[in-house]
């Protein structure tokens, strides 16, 4: 699954996609320049930067918008079960209530 930010759009434009794919997680922005601070900015309420530029992306706003998209009940097991493998590898924050993300950036 991943974040879809569009720094493009005013104001961006932030949905999750493929929420289906517990096999990876990312943060995909397209930006034609704005940087890091809007991608902070955009992020505010579903997440933040941490020092490495990667994303820290809390799960109950993930949880929310996968129900949104109509995910729930089995969803979250297999959520539940993405957030265990990223704890086991050491890619969480807030004692499990955070995920890292890496971020691709993108041309518009």
């Amino acid at each position: 699954m991943y974040v879809d930010v569009d720094l493009t759009a005013d104001p961006a434009d932030v949905v999750l996609r493929d929420p289906d794919d517990f096999g990876s997680l990312k943060v995909v922005v397209r930006d034609s320049g704005a940087g890091a601070a809007a991608l902070h900015v955009a992020l505010e309420g579903i997440g933040w930067l941490d020092a490495r530029g990667n994303a820290m992306l809390h799960t109950t706003a993930l949880k929310h918008m996968a129900a949104g998209l109509g995910r729930n009940g089995d969803w979250a097991q297999g959520f539940d079960r993405m957030v265990e493998y990223a704890a086991s590898h050491g890619w969480v924050g807030l004692g499990g209530s955070a995920l890292r993300a890496h971020c691709e950036w993108r041309e518009p």
